[in-house]
């Protein structure tokens, strides 16, 4: 069975990466859980998307990209304390990535953390004042009265 993700519906796609994972030399590949897993994350199917990450995680616990798409899963379903430490971890490799900075920042103000978020957007947007996602994170955050109440 040929594997053509990238051409295909999320639908298709997810069929297809499932077939291939229930072959036995497969089913303990991490790439094909994570692609299953953006692909459930594109039709906006997060918790079955979080399921398949996790897996790639566990099978492949090195893989930043691997973590960094579970951490925008966990924190699109308003997970964030589960989201942090992974955005804390990818955050050391990669201090500059503006995208790990506003998912940071964000899940600093919704687990009641405000003026964490506010000084780690402050200092991002010293690095990169023109950047559109950290100067719209600050915005939000700036217009909020208080954060939510943080999920778990």
């Amino acid at each position: 069975m040929e594997l053509q993700v990238r051409s295909q519906k999320p639908e298709q796609a997810i069929a297809q990466l499932r077939q291939l994972l229930k072959i036995p030399s497969r089913h303990r590949n991490p790439h094909l859980h994570a692609q299953l897993g953006l692909q459930l994350k594109k039709g906006g199917k997060y918790q079955e998307a979080i399921e398949e990450l996790e897996t790639a995680v566990q099978l492949n616990p090195d893989s930043t990209y691997f973590r960094t798409q579970l951490a925008f899963c966990y924190s699109k379903q308003e997970m964030y304390a589960k989201a942090l430490p992974l955005l804390e971890q990818i955050f050391a490799l990669r201090p500059e990535d503006t995208q790990i900075i506003g998912a940071m920042a964000k899940a600093y103000f919704h687990l009641a953390q405000p003026d964490r978020a506010r000084q780690l957007l402050a200092e991002g947007l010293k690095k990169s004042p023109r950047d559109r996602y950290l100067r719209s994170v600050w915005t939000h955050i700036q217009q909020q009265q208080s954060p939510k109440t943080p999920a778990v």
